[in-house]
């Protein structure tokens, strides 16, 4: 993650959109069963998808018009490799398949009901509310290219399918799409940003990374393990045991190994740390032994000036001992 341009870093505004711009209508939790109906034959239906595979992202669809083909019949289809998976995501490049269905629409094509499916729910959701995530300048792009449709007639709805529903023929489809733009063959050039959702998890990833064992630390200690049946294990438990209880036989010789360390010819270097308590105690120890001595000082000069009378005398007494 050192080489890591954060020029293409994605920016993230507080709004993808302004409060009063009208949102898009999403088809995603609300109707459960409207979201498992056929599409209706008059409408055009996009199904897209997106892949995360072998360090790419890719995305594809399919486009069916009732109008003009069977039900079942693909006029069109597209797949699209977004970029390294270190780079983009699903997420991104379920929004990128969206931006790419609207964006490639014919020009000539007016007053008609275009009906994007997706299977990320996720996807529907940010734009039907779009906050502070990433795919901010895909979303723009996206109500976009929806008011420009608007204003040559044409209506885009946006429905949530699950990938598990069999009734609906075009999300295989789209998927497969979606994994032929991650194939082997396929180069995944740097996209036009990077999401910080993804860069972000990738640079806690390799953090925390940094803190663990190696990978090859402890493989001679795994063999061994495998080759030794068996469980087996260190434990560690602290005992207290009287010093005076004779039935405890080590007590003494560890007494006698410290006491060892203890005789003339042993040297005390400086430790790594002072104790608090023993440092304490020292002090409390001098300045009581000072107080002691200023006490003794003091009732020996009380002696000296009953025993010699007089103020004179007393007054050479302390001269002499000045000088």
């Amino acid at each position: 993650m050192e080489r890591l341009d954060t020029k293409r870093l994605e920016t993230i505004d507080e709004f993808a959109l302004a409060p009063w711009d009208e949102r898009v209508q999403a088809t995603y939790e609300a109707d459960r069963v409207e979201t498992m109906r056929p599409d209706d034959p008059e409408d055009i239906t996009i199904a897209t998808s997106s892949s995360q595979r072998k360090g790419k992202v890719g995305l594809g669809g399919v486009v069916r018009d009732a109008s003009c083909d069977s039900a079942d019949g693909v006029l069109a289809s597209y797949s699209v490799t977004l970029g390294p998976s270190d780079e983009q995501n699903a997420y991104t490049a379920g929004l990128e398949a969206i931006a790419t269905a609207l964006r490639c629409v014919p020009l000539g094509l007016r007053d008609r009901d275009l009906t994007v499916v997706t299977s990320n729910r996720s996807v529907l959701q940010v734009i039907g509310r779009p906050r502070q995530q990433s795919g901010q300048c895909t979303i723009r792009e996206i109500y976009g290219s929806v008011e420009y449709l608007g204003k040559r007639g044409c209506r885009v709805r946006l429905r949530w399918v699950p990938a598990k529903n069999e009734e609906f023929t075009l999300g295989p489809l789209a998927k497969m799409q979606a994994k032929r733009a991650t194939r082997d063959e396929c180069s995944a050039e740097p996209a036009t940003f990077q999401a910080r959702s993804t860069t972000l998890r990738l640079l806690l990833n390799e953090h925390a990374r940094v803190g663990q064992i190696p990978e090859r630390v402890g493989k001679y200690s795994k063999r061994i393990d495998k080759a030794l049946p068996g469980k087996r294990g260190c434990r560690v438990r602290l005992r207290w045991v009287p010093a005076k209880n004779e039935e405890f036989t080590l007590g003494p010789l560890a007494k006698m190994q410290a006491k060892r360390a203890t005789r003339d010819e042993c040297v005390a270097e400086p430790a790594t740390f002072q104790a608090r308590s023993t440092t304490l105690r020292l002090l409390l120890n001098g300045l009581t032994r000072v107080r002691q001595i200023a006490e003794g000082v003091g009732k020996y000069s009380k002696r000296i000036d009953k025993a010699l009378p007089g103020k004179h005398t007393r007054k050479l007494f302390e001269l002499a001992n000045r000088g």
